[in-house]
């Protein structure tokens, strides 16, 4: 009986481990996605857990509850916010006073829900207007908030700045004309 002997350039290997490690079956792909998929969900829970390091309270950036303001009745006048970049806030009804200025404008939209903030320098003929919403005034040669009162541009400070019965003001982020 005559053995052939094969050299170890010619064995072919049917089972078990090969050159390039174990022999892989077609589910290893589908159970790697699974896993990784499971990870991406628990932390995006995590993350609105309110667990330490989350920016978040506990529930949320819901959890910060207001109710908005009841709708005005009487005598009104429009508020309008123009930022210059296409977004504008519109409040088409704040309350109305006798001897109203667009300073207390200003001041009954800060209290209106959903509100604004601002800040001033100076008070009466030397007040001006430095930030709204957040954005300032860049100073000379930038953007700078302005007013108009029913189509025509400021003449005195806002602080002193009348607003009629149902008047339009409008305040617009932007360079000098």
């Amino acid at each position: 009986m005559e053995v052939e002997q094969s050299r170890p350039d010619e064995l072919q290997q049917t089972t078990g481990p090969g050159p390039s490690g174990p022999q892989v079956g077609g589910w290893t792909f589908p159970l790697l996605l699974v896993c990784l998929l499971l990870g991406m969900a628990w932390l995006a829970v995590r993350g609105k857990s309110g667990d330490s390091g989350t920016r978040w309270p506990a529930a949320g950036p819901q959890a910060v509850a207001w109710t908005p303001s009841p709708p005005v009745q009487g005598a009104s006048v429009e508020l309008k916010i123009d930022f210059g970049n296409g977004v504008q806030k519109r409040f088409a009804a704040l309350r109305w006073q006798p001897g109203m200025t667009v300073e207390q404008v200003l001041q009954e939209a800060s209290t209106f829900r959903p509100g604004i903030s601002y800040q001033q320098q100076g008070q009466q003929a030397g007040g001006f207007l430095t930030a709204l919403d957040g954005l300032s005034n860049e100073g000379a040669g930038g953007r700078n908030w302005k007013f108009e009162v029913d189509g025509q541009h400021a003449q005195m400070s806002f602080c002193l700045q009348p607003v009629p019965s149902g008047g339009h003001v409008l305040w617009k982020f932007a360079t000098e004309e």
